[in-house]
């Protein structure tokens, strides 16, 4: 089975340049999302969020059932990081805007960060870095998978996690393939 990481055929020739490249799109998608944070919720399931970082209960929809107690406690992590920069004018969220620029911060932050796995999951498909890498920049700059990531709500963060349970199940089932077939090759890493 092939290595994850580039080969000697591939367009960008090289591990380091794969991660440089890698390491570039997540902070470009980063640097397009951070200065833009959602710092006022637009919507009832922004809002209940936002109620749930500041007081977690679900029973008074503090978010919403099932509650995403995960989603919650990065919210509450990210607050303090959030509180730095303080209330925006009332017209921007007023004191709602700390819990929901915690909130977007932490979907942007995760939203990025589901580009590592999403390159693992292409390259595992296709058996190319250089197709990997412009799959996974296209994933990252379709319009849906970019506004999700910059508001206060859990969609960017449930994709990271569904794009990372993903390329592991495809790892795993090219290495069982492999294993099966009597390949004698290195298992895959990541890139």
């Amino acid at each position: 089975m092939t290595s994850l990481l580039p080969r000697a055929g591939d367009r960008f020739g090289s591990a380091r340049a794969t991660r440089l490249i890698l390491a570039g799109l997540v902070v470009l998608f980063l640097a397009g999302h951070l200065p833009f944070l959602i710092t006022a919720p637009t919507d009832i399931d922004e809002a209940n969020f936002v109620l749930g970082v500041r007081r977690f209960d679900v029973a008074a929809h503090r978010p919403h059932p099932p509650g995403y107690p995960v989603f919650i406690a990065l919210g509450k992590l990210a607050r303090p990081i959030s509180a730095l920069v303080g209330p925006a004018p009332l017209e921007f969220g007023g004191v709602a805007a700390i819990e929901s620029r915690a909130l977007a911060f932490s979907a942007a932050l995760l939203g990025a960060l589901a580009i590592v796995p999403l390159i693992v999951f292409f390259r595992a498909l296709e058996d190319s870095a250089d197709v990997a890498l412009a799959a996974a920049a296209v994933t990252a700059a379709t319009p849906l998978y970019w506004f999700t990531a910059g508001r206060p709500l859990s969609d960017a963060p449930g994709l990271a996690a569904v794009a990372l349970v993903g390329a592991l199940l495809v790892v795993a089932w090219r290495r069982a393939r492999a294993a099966a077939s009597g390949h004698t090759r290195a298992p895959a890493r990541a890139a």
